[in-house]
């Protein structure tokens, strides 16, 4: 099967656009947006780390949905916000406006009702997964993982445990806890093994298990189905089958935010690679690596959407309340946008495209804005070397 019919999303003579429905995504290439704030957010609370954005049938029109991690803004230790935080749904308006999912079909703006669609947990993530029903049937259903996080009864600002929840439906406001991850691992994503088989349930499970000093790594597993999840040999796997014990130099860590396969053998892995500088400050990267799923190799493409392609934004937001740490130099990797791949043509018959990849992220741990990245030269031949091997 070649590349771009593989691609669904990524043919040569697709416009680099979304639906009218949706966000005008046609900002130039190599361009980051941070949106406004949420339009139902408090003055004490932020909404930040995105989910990847997909399209959701809603009150009949297909529209662009992200989940961002809400909770409040923190200015000391007692008014933690472990606990508190919820993944909640939001409409990306055709300006950019983020409207909560539930006030789409309010007349009383003042009974917003939120808590039906709100799923208590850091961190989303939001996808669609085959699922085989009660009658024999494999359908697609929704599937959000979020982070579920215990503080301390001792210390609020202090994490006792944290585990990946899983929740799948075929609604949003019908989600249901389906499944749970290892004690203490977070940022655990699925892949569609086979995109492009209806009657295909197998996925690709990348885990983050926490080695000394709490810095993660990226292992690999393959389910047959969602439901693999509970098995207590796959949640093993999870913390121990580690692709790369080398991708990471000493002191810096990172996890897998959205993977989606990019050839029968190829899966695309959307990462955050993270260190501290300093004392007081943090620096977090998207990265793009390519992951062989037969050879189980990986391949570093590069980081995309650096902390500095923000700085000079009108919108990049004022350090949070409780910043005694520096978050300039973060950016959190969120999930691709609409599912797109955009491979486009170059001039003089080159037949390697150049490879555009739209991602939303979470900017100083306080916003939510999307990047539009066109692989530099270097990580482009990267790219189609990977594919190669």
């Amino acid at each position: 099967m070649s590349q771009e019919k593989f691609l669904h999303n990524s043919t040569h003579n697709r416009s680099f656009s979304s639906t009218e429905q949706g966000y005008d995504f046609r900002r130039g290439l190599d361009k980051t947006n941070i949106l406004p704030p949420p339009k139902d957010i408090k003055p004490e609370e932020i909404a930040y780390n995105p989910s990847a954005i997909q399209h959701v049938n809603i009150y009949d029109k297909e529209i662009p949905i992200v989940y961002l991690r809400v909770e409040p803004n923190r200015s000391d230790e007692l008014s933690s916000h472990l606990g508190k935080t919820v993944s909640r749904p939001y409409y990306l308006e055709p300006s950019g406006n983020l409207i909560p999912v539930e006030t789409l079909s309010k007349t009383d703006s003042s009974d917003p009702g939120l808590d039906e669609y709100d799923i208590p947990g850091e961190d989303p993530a939001f996808q669609k997964i085959r699922a085989t029903q009660d009658d024999g049937s494999v359908q697609e259903r929704w599937m959000l993982s979020v982070v579920s996080v215990t503080p301390s009864t001792d210390r609020p600002d202090v994490v006792d445990k944290l585990q990946t929840v899983f929740y799948l439906g075929d609604e949003l406001n019908n989600l249901r806890e389906v499944a749970r991850g290892p004690i203490g691992m977070k940022d655990i994503r699925l892949c569609s093994a086979h995109p492009y088989d209806p009657t295909s349930t197998e996925l690709f499970a990348y885990g983050r298990p926490q080695g000394p000093g709490n810095l993660g790594n990226i292992t690999f597993v393959k389910l047959d189905s969602w439901e693999d999840l509970r098995l207590p040999d796959v949640q093993r796997q999870l913390c121990e089958s580690i692709i790369d014990p080398n991708l990471y130099d000493q002191g810096s860590w990172g996890g897998v935010n959205d993977a989606i396969m990019i050839s029968e053998s190829h899966c695309l892995l959307l990462t955050h690679q993270a260190w501290r500088v300093g004392d007081n400050s943090r620096r977090y990267e998207p990265v793009l690596l390519i992951h062989n799923t037969d050879s189980n190799k990986l391949f570093k493409i590069g980081t995309v959407a650096p902390p500095e392609a923000f700085l000079d934004d009108p919108l990049a937001p004022e350090p949070k309340e409780d910043a005694n740490t520096d978050l300039s130099g973060v950016v959190f990797t969120g999930g691709l946008i609409d599912r797109q791949i955009v491979y486009q043509p170059r001039f003089g018959g080159d037949s390697a495209a150049d490879v555009i990849i739209p991602l939303t992220v979470g900017y100083r741990d306080s916003s939510v804005a999307l990047a539009i990245s066109k692989l530099s030269e270097a990580q482009r031949t990267l790219w189609y070397e990977a594919l190669q091997s």
